[in-house]
């Protein structure tokens, strides 16, 4: 008995191992909120801020975490893009970085997660007849 090929559009499976990688990496943030609610020493009143993962496509946040102040969620960007860079699974796109939301849903930070290369160096020889 011969069966049917299923045929799915050229890059369908790359861009779906991309989000299930997304979608992975925003449960790795939410389970860093007690360790980033421990190092808060005194109980100050605390703001939900979201970390989502964009791409040309967002990948939202929809639980976020509660820090004190903005700079704490900026810096928690930070702590994410670093551990995002030394997964390998992650593409090296320029366009992924993850976009801090606080609690009114106005973007107050950008942290590209892109990783850069080096140029290369050009050597250059000159020939003269």
């Amino acid at each position: 008995m011969e069966m049917a090929a299923s045929v799915s559009p050229p890059g369908t499976g790359a861009a779906r191992g991309i989000r299930m990688l997304l979608i992975t990496a925003l449960a790795m943030i939410r389970n860093l909120k007690e360790r980033a609610l421990e190092n808060v020493s005194e109980r100050l009143p605390v703001r939900t801020y979201y970390f989502d993962l964009k791409d040309g496509a967002t990948v939202r946040d929809r639980t976020g975490l509660e820090f004190p102040t903005s700079q704490g969620a900026i810096e928690h960007s930070k702590e994410l893009v670093r551990r995002l860079r030394g997964d390998p699974r992650v593409p090296n796109d320029p366009g992924l970085f993850i976009s801090v939301i606080d609690e009114s849903g106005a973007e107050i930070h950008q942290e590209k997660v892109y990783k850069g290369q080096a140029i290369p160096e050009l050597k250059i020889q000159h020939y003269y007849g």
